[in-house]
């Protein structure tokens, strides 16, 4: 199946093009001889456009097969998947070459270091044009597994698994966005190489567990009112969530704020090393081996993929324990729920410290660096009465 994705706001921006907006700077200038120099326009936002563009599409595919296992169960086992065509992105068509700021006749001779980029763009005087295109594409494939169990004898469940992989060119920013891990496209480097990668939101394996159980009546081993009113018809329903952590992307500096490549496309770290570790081996203070990446050296944009790490997993409970006591009719009723969310308080961690700091000789001196420093939310219960009449 072919979709078309209408996702043209982006192309608005063009309004802040002169000669609809105008941001003048004047250089060199004084109050004195301000007021008798000629108008000097700079433009600057500016954005452009391919005029011959493609409109985007999402091509879907899916096979499934489901089967009837008996008990009131059934299995559904798919192959799901889509490919993006076409997709908007964006790029800087006149940012400054690699190595253009250590060039001599980019110089200030009296400051001795580099004058402002916009003197030695491709295009002198503008600064950034953004150039909007419809080049990029996207892969998603899954292996999607749900079994469900209708509800008998008291017992419903529904467990689903998914096994995926979601790539593509500008990682989380597909339809002209601008996420830090991907930035616009290269514009020197090889894009297809230099922002392709996995999504963002790429989350390799994900298990759900849902269940609704009706408890054991305590009336069957001692039944009087009393029992009954307070211990029978108890229901117990939750979600289990399972899910591997989200790529991230590594963020390098330098103690002595160097300039690596003197313009370009921007630089990584360089890959020394595998930055996965196993299960065993991470700890909240070394999510990851922080030994795997290295300074790169001057003039070198480094070669660690868009998103080299992953951050923690998910591993969250939540439960809901209910009652509904009868009152005076049959269409009166009180029901109790008590919802607890992270129910066992499990540390659920987010985030990591991914800044590199490197010092001249290439050493890493960030001492938090690849440990964790963020949280969802710890256990939170709730409480509430209902009253139906």
């Amino acid at each position: 199946m072919k979709q078309t994705v209408p996702s043209y706001s982006i192309y608005i921006a063009i309004q802040n093009n002169p000669p609809v907006k105008y941001e003048p700077t004047i250089y060199y200038g004084n109050m004195s001889t301000f007021l008798t120099q000629p108008e000097l326009i700079y433009p600057t936002a500016t954005s452009t456009f391919d005029p011959n563009d493609t409109v985007p599409s999402i091509y879907r595919y899916s096979l499934g097969i489901q089967r009837e296992l008996g008990f009131g169960t059934v299995v559904d086992v798919s192959y799901v998947g889509n490919v993006g065509r076409h997709l908007i992105q964006q790029y800087d068509s006149n940012i400054v070459p690699y190595g253009a700021r250590f060039l001599p006749q980019n110089q200030d001779p009296t400051t001795g270091t580099p004058l402002p980029d916009d003197f030695y763009r491709p295009i002198p005087g503008y600064n950034s044009i953004n150039t909007t295109i419809t080049s990029g594409s996207s892969h998603y494939n899954a292996l999607q597994v749900a079994i469900n169990h209708r509800y008998v004898h008291g017992v419903s469940f529904g467990v689903s698994y998914t096994w995926s992989k979601v790539m593509g060119t500008a990682a989380s920013g597909w339809a002209g966005g601008g996420s830090i891990d991907n930035g616009p496209l290269a514009t020197y480097r090889p894009w297809r190489i230099w922002n392709y990668g996995p999504a963002s939101f790429d989350q390799t394996q994900m298990l759900a567990i849902n269940y609704v159980w009706d408890l054991p009546k305590l009336s069957q081993v001692v039944n009087n009112a009393a029992v009954r009113s307070l211990f029978d018809n108890w229901q117990l329903a939750g979600i289990s969530t399972f899910a591997s952590g989200l790529p991230t992307p590594i963020y390098p500096d330098t103690t002595d704020r160097a300039d690596i490549t003197g313009g370009g496309d921007g630089w990584r770290p360089m890959l020394i090393g595998q930055p996965k570790l196993s299960r065993g081996d991470r700890t909240f203070d070394r999510w990851f081996n922080t030994a795997a990446f290295g300074r790169p050296p001057q003039g070198y944009y480094g070669d660690a993929p868009v998103l080299p790490v992953r951050g923690p997993g998910l591993n969250n409970w939540d439960l809901t324990l209910m009652k509904r006591f009868k009152l005076w009719n049959e269409s009166s009723s009180l029901q109790f729920r008590s919802e607890f969310y992270n129910v066992w308080n499990h540390p659920q961690f987010n985030s990591m410290d991914t800044s590199a700091v490197f010092d001249p000789s290439g050493t890493q001196v960030n001492p938090t660096f690849g440990q964790l420093n963020g949280n969802r939310s710890a256990r939170v219960i709730q409480l509430s009465l209902r009253l139906t009449f």
